[in-house]
């Protein structure tokens, strides 16, 4: 699918979205700062602090070494965006081996721009790889789901039956049905690495023969004979 397919609907939206999450959250921090019993984790944040390890000194200043790390993952997203265009569009056409030195470095530049030290820098990357663990465990069961699926040769089947049951439907019925099963599945596999590779093999697929077209540069509403 082209990078910018959609662009100015899928700005708007995000807009949008972003608006109401940033009031929803404001809201609720407000609440909560009145009255810290109405956070929802609030019995587990008693526990921390009870073993001193809450989170304290959310205010303090924002120093220029902060604002030296800010300012170079800034300038790293900007050069990711720029590697990633393809070679024709002005950009290297990195992927997985350019992205992950890319932020290797990134990592290495902002330990020393925080203070670090090369053994501090070493123990905030192992902390992270630490988090991201599961999420590395989610993106293989997803695979294994996947290669089973694939040598069991049942994808095929599975989605015939799911673009059975979205036949007599118009496109946008269709997307949106999509939409739903995606956001169930997103109580099980909290990971967006891992529901991509769990449901993109499913839904890209799918989305052919309910008429769902992939490459769109603009927002309509479809209006094709069974609307």
């Amino acid at each position: 699918m082209p990078p910018f397919s959609g662009a100015g609907f899928r700005a708007g939206l995000w807009l949008v979205t972003t608006a109401l999450t940033i009031a929803f959250v404001m809201r609720h921090a407000h609440r909560v700062r009145r009255d810290p019993m109405k956070s929802p984790t609030y019995a587990i944040d008693e526990v921390k602090r009870r073993e001193g390890l809450h989170l304290t000194g959310l205010e303090a200043a924002f120093t220029r070494r902060h604002q030296a790390v800010l300012a170079i993952f800034c300038a790293g997203l900007a050069v990711l965006v720029w590697g990633v265009l393809p070679a024709g569009q002005g950009g290297f056409g990195w992927y997985i081996v350019e992205i992950a030195a890319l932020f290797i470095a990134l990592g290495v530049i902002m330990g020393a721009a925080g203070g670090l030290d090369g053994n501090g820098t070493a123990a905030a990357f192992m902390d992270g790889v630490r988090q991201l663990a599961p999420t590395g465990v989610l993106i293989g069961l997803a695979r294994g789901i996947l290669i089973v699926l694939q040598g069991g040769q049942v994808i095929d089947t599975i989605l015939h039956a799911m673009a059975s049951a979205l036949e007599g439907t118009n496109s946008a019925t269709a997307a949106m049905a999509m939409f739903a099963a995606q956001t169930a599945i997103n109580f099980f596999v909290p990971s967006g690495s891992g529901q991509a590779a769990l449901t993109m093999p499913l839904m890209a697929p799918l989305s052919d023969p309910v008429g769902v077209t992939r490459p769109s540069w603009r927002f309509r509403w479809a209006t094709d004979s069974r609307t």
